[in-house]
């Protein structure tokens, strides 16, 4: 219970600054927020303290497939490394979705942020299941 009035006042404290616009706003698996943008294949991720790679890809895959419908298969692209976002003054990142075969897959073991990097996104929501923040107060 305490959760979701911690994160009901968060949502309303995010609408309040600088006048950012949070419509259409979704909260990952892992409790991280992600905003669409004008291009629909476009979407920020927000960042939370102590924010990894890992993180940022989870919530980017967790939105494309449970809110753009994306295959498993897709991939999530890194589109801008972290920084802060014109819309909300916070750290964020800004991915993109890619068809399967559409961009060279990272030959990489671990979830970079540099712009062109990317991850399956069946693989890349794996890390959402370990990193679930649970709660004994629901």
């Amino acid at each position: 219970m305490k959760l979701k009035a911690v994160t009901a006042l968060t949502l309303l404290t995010l609408g309040a600054c600088s006048g950012a616009d949070t419509s259409g706003i979704f909260m990952a698996a892992n409790g991280y927020r992600v905003l669409p943008t004008a291009d629909p294949n476009r979407f920020e991720v927000l960042a939370r303290a102590g924010a990894g790679g890992s993180d940022y890809y989870c919530a980017a895959a967790d939105y494309a497939f449970r809110r753009l419908d994306a295959s498993p298969a897709d991939r999530v692209v890194v589109q801008s490394s972290p920084s802060v976002g014109q819309r909300t003054g916070s750290l964020s990142a800004f991915f993109s979705v890619a068809k399967q075969g559409s961009v060279p897959r990272s030959n990489t073991l671990h979830y970079s942020m540099q712009p062109g990097q990317n991850a399956q996104i069946g693989l890349a929501r794996q890390n959402c299941r370990k990193n679930t923040f649970k709660n004994d107060n629901d």
